[in-house]
C-alpha cells in the first residue's frame, strides 16, 4: 500500500467511528468507500498478471570522465491486459550519478514503450547500469507492486583526455622519420643509396647496378626500421599521491598520462605505458584496429599500489593478454619518454635514470613550487615541469613539450628546461 492508500484507509476508519458515534449513516457510507478503495487497489495490483520484458542498451559503453552516454530502455507488455502507470527505477552507480526514476503511462497489450535518459561519467573505472525495477500502481495510486529484473550493462569510464599541441616527428627526437621510410618504399630496394663494400659485408647485399657504374664493389645501405616509440611512465605509488576520488592527485596523473599517450598514438607513434612499481599497462602499435580503445582501457584500470619503486628500465612482465615482455623504453630504442610523477620529496635518491639521447620529459607533483627534485632530474637530462591538482593538463605539457628547434627534442645533460 502506498502512503496515499494508508492515509485514505486511516481517514475511512476515523469517519466510520465518527459516523457510528453520531448516528449518521451517510458518514458511515463515505467511510466505507474510503475504507474499501485502498483494499480494492491492493487486490487489483496483486492479481494483475502483467508479463513485462525489458531490454537496456548504453551508447556508448566506453566514454571518458565528463562525457555523456545515453541509456535506452525498451519495456514490452507481453500480457493480454493493458498495464496501468508504471514507475521505472534503473540503478546507476555513483560513478555515473544517481538512480534514475521514470514514469511510463499505460502500455497496451502486446505493445512497447521506449524511454531514454543520460548518464555522465564522474569517476574513472569499470561500473554498471542496472538492474531495473518496475512498480505497477493502481489507477488511484492506493497500492503498488514492485518486480525487479536481474540484468545489468557494463560500462567503462576512461580518463579525461585533454587535447595537446603538436608532436615533433620521430626524426627530430632521435628516430627515423616517416617521410624517410616512405621515400625508400617508393624508390624500391634497387634504388636505395649504395655505399662502398667493407670487409664483413654480406655478398647478397651487393648493388650490381652501382657496382657497374662506379667500377668498385658497392653494397646496399642497411635501412633501420622506423621505431618511433613513446613510453609513458605513470607514478602509481600510493604514498606519492594525495586526496581521494576524482579530485585526487592520482586522477590528475592518470588523466595527464593518458592524454600524452593518446597524443603520441594519434600522431603515428608506438606507445607503451608502465608504472613506477614495475607494472606494464599497455603496448600498442600503429594502425591496428581497436588499439586506441585498448590504450584508454588500460589507463581506466590503473590503480594505486603500496609497492616500492619498481625497476624501471630493466623490463616488466606484460599481462597475458599482450603475450610478451615490454621494453619500458628507457633505453636505446626509445625516442621519447614522458613520466608523470607524484610527490618526489620522499624519494630524492630514487629518481628516473639518466638520459643521454632522445626526448625525456617529467611532470612532477610540486604544489608549492619548491623544486625539490627537479634540479637533480634536469642534471640527468630530463625536462621537468611542476604540477598541482589545479594545473591544466595542456599547460603542464607545454612546460616540457619537445621544441622543434632542438635536434633531439631533449635538454642536454646538465642543462635546464626552458
Amino acid at each position: 500500500m502506498t502512503a496515499r492508500g494508508r492515509a485514505v484507509l486511516v481517514v475511512g476508519l476515523l469517519l466510520a467511528g465518527v459516523g457510528w458515534g453520531l448516528g449518521q449513516p451517510p458518514v458511515i457510507g463515505v467511510a466505507a468507500i474510503l475504507f474499501v478503495l485502498p483494499l480494492v487497489g491492493l487486490i487489483s495490483v496483486r492479481r494483475s498478471r502483467y508479463r513485462l520484458g525489458a531490454v537496456r542498451t548504453v551508447d556508448p559503453e566506453q566514454f571518458a570522465v565528463g562525457e555523456t552516454a545515453e541509456v535506452r530502455l525498451l519495456v514490452e507488455n507481453d500480457s493480454l491486459l493493458p498495464t496501468g502507470s508504471l514507475l521505472l527505477r534503473d540503478e546507476v552507480s555513483e560513478a555515473l550519478g544517481e538512480p534514475t526514476r521514470l514514469l511510463l503511462d499505460r502500455i497496451p497489450s502486446r505493445a512497447q514503450r521506449i524511454v531514454r535518459y543520460p548518464v555522465i561519467g564522474q569517476t574513472r573505472g569499470r561500473t554498471r547500469v542496472g538492474p531495473l525495477s518496475v512498480t505497477a500502481v493502481d489507477p488511484f495510486g492506493m497500492a503498488r507492486l514492485t518486480r525487479s529484473f536481474t540484468e545489468s550493462n557494463h560500462v567503462l569510464v576512461t580518463p579525461r583526455i585533454v587535447p595537446l599541441g603538436a608532436v615533433p616527428t620521430a626524426r627530430m627526437v632521435g628516430g627515423h622519420g616517416e617521410s624517410q621510410s616512405r621515400s625508400i618504399a617508393t624508390r624500391g630496394e634497387d634504388d636505395s643509396l649504395p655505399r662502398e663494400h667493407q670487409p664483413g659485408d654480406d655478398m647478397r647485399r651487393i648493388h650490381w647496378r652501382a657496382t657497374a657504374k662506379s667500377g668498385e664493389l658497392m653494397v646496399r645501405r642497411e635501412e633501420r626500421a622506423w621505431r618511433a616509440t613513446a613510453t609513458v611512465v605513470l607514478d602509481d605509488r600510493a604514498h606519492a599521491h594525495h586526496g581521494r576520488g576524482a579530485a585526487s592527485t592520482f586522477e590528475w596523473a592518470v588523466s595527464a598520462a593518458a592524454s600524452i599517450a593518446v597524443h603520441y598514438f594519434e600522431h603515428g607513434w608506438r606507445v607503451q605505458a608502465v608504472t613506477t612499481t614495475g607494472r606494464a599497462l599497455v603496448h600498442v602499435g600503429v594502425g591496428a584496429p581497436g588499439e586506441l580503445e585498448l590504450l584508454l582501457e588500460s589507463f581506466a584500470d590503473a590503480e594505486l599500489h603500496d609497492a616500492p619503486w619498481g625497476k624501471i628500465g630493466q623490463g616488466a612482465a606484460v599481462p597475458a593478454a599482450i603475450g610478451s615482455r615490454i621494453d619500458p623504453g628507457i633505453g636505446p630504442d626509445a625516442t621519447a619518454v614522458v613520466a608523470v610523477m607524484g610527490d618526489l620529496a620522499d624519494d630524492p635518491a630514487v629518481l628516473l635514470p639518466a638520459r643521454g639521447s632522445g626526448f625525456a620529459g617529467c611532470l612532477a607533483y610540486d604544489p608549492h613550487g619548491t623544486d625539490a627534485a627537479a634540479s637533480t632530474m634536469r642534471a640527468r637530462g630530463w625536462r621537468v615541469g611542476a604540477w598541482s591538482s589545479t594545473t591544466d593538463v595542456a599547460e603542464a605539457w607545454r612546460r616540457i613539450a619537445p621544441s622543434s628547434s632542438s635536434p633531439l627534442g631533449a635538454v642536454p645533460v646538465g642543462g635546464a628546461a626552458p
